[in-house]
């Protein structure tokens, strides 16, 4: 609902790029928040901040896929979709074993880190990209 609200005053403030590293780093943060508070309305708070980082990095990503390929826009949307549950599947088996074996805070702050450098990767490609355009332009 935050991102619903302000989404275009976000848009049009950092732009697609923005979009992606900002919210890449609210998750990021509050990952971290959650994972070094023991006071849940806190917790709850910093889950509702991550739900708009969420929607800022997540809506860009599924954007620029609906974007890579526009001849065969449904196969780009296929292996996006693909690519984001077997991730998230993956992922929680992984989480499974690493908080078996540690705890529930070690998988927060790596999954914080994954979330960011998935983020900044995706920001640096898309400026090489502009770069890349104007340049031949």
């Amino acid at each position: 609902l935050v991102f619903a609200t302000f989404s275009s005053v976000l848009v049009r403030r950092l732009g697609e790029v923005g979009l992606a590293t900002t919210g890449g780093a609210l998750i990021c943060a509050m990952l971290l928040a959650v994972a070094a508070t023991e006071r849940w309305p806190l917790a709850a708070l910093a889950v509702l901040a991550m739900g708009t980082g969420f929607y800022m990095l997540h809506n860009t990503l599924q954007t620029n896929a609906t974007q890579m390929a526009p001849e065969k826009r449904g196969t780009a949307v296929s292996q996006f979709a693909f690519c984001l549950f077997v991730g998230q599947s993956v992922g929680v088996a992984v989480a499974g074993l690493i908080a078996e074996r540690a705890d529930t805070d070690n998988v927060l702050v790596i999954g914080a880190f994954g979330v960011l450098a998935v983020a900044l990767s995706f920001a640096r490609l898309r400026h090489g990209r502009h770069r890349r355009i104007e340049i031949s332009a």
